[in-house]
């Protein structure tokens, strides 16, 4: 009975490994999104039952407006998770005369949630694939208004130059593949 118990458990877990979607490597940095006092817990994988290796800040207000996140350094993506190998916090100036230096917050390998990460769109289009020939499924230029008004509201995967994201544009959701990403918070990127 014991052998039965240890060898479906064993096979659950292979079952469940092999249900999980595979590793996209990319390079790409963005911005954290988390509002909870407590912090974003940085994972050791790509999900909640991995234990926890670090905690970056919640986003910092600047009077009513302006929020700022931790900035991080993505390399991968996996299962909505994002695989982060840095994380620093620049102020922008924000703090005011005394621009605080760049202090860095996490270095190694660490995953958090894409959902909890934001970027800004310089391209106007997302396409259907992670590919400038795929075909696009979403055009930003067409009522006035360019890729820098998409609300990145998650990161569902990348891989090379390319991030799958899902916002908000114009009152409607978006979702697609896009490269040409900025991770400036207080501006947009040539």
């Amino acid at each position: 009975m014991e052998r039965f118990v240890g060898a479906a458990l064993a096979l659950s877990l292979w079952a469940s490994a092999a249900a999980a979607g595979p590793l996209h490597v990319c390079s790409l940095n963005a911005w954290t999104t988390d509002p909870d006092p407590a912090g974003l817990n940085v994972r050791t994988g790509p999900g909640t039952q991995y234990p926890i290796i670090a905690v970056l800040p919640p986003v910092q207000r600047y009077g009513r407006q302006m929020t700022l996140g931790t900035e991080v350094s993505i390399t991968g993506a996996k299962d909505g998770w994002t695989r982060i190998e840095a994380a620093w916090f620049d102020d922008y100036g924000m703090g005011g005369d005394d621009h605080a230096p760049v202090q860095q917050l996490f270095s190694g390998e660490g995953w958090v949630s894409g959902r909890l990460v934001s970027l800004l769109l310089n391209r106007d289009r997302l396409f259907a694939e992670p590919s400038r020939a795929a075909p696009v499924v979403a055009l930003f230029d067409e009522i006035g208004m360019g890729a820098d008004a998409v609300e990145v509201t998650r990161l569902r995967d990348c891989l090379g130059d390319f991030v799958k994201i899902e916002g908000n544009y114009a009152g409607q959701k978006v979702a697609g593949w896009a490269d040409w990403t900025c991770a400036n918070q207080v501006t947009t990127c040539p």
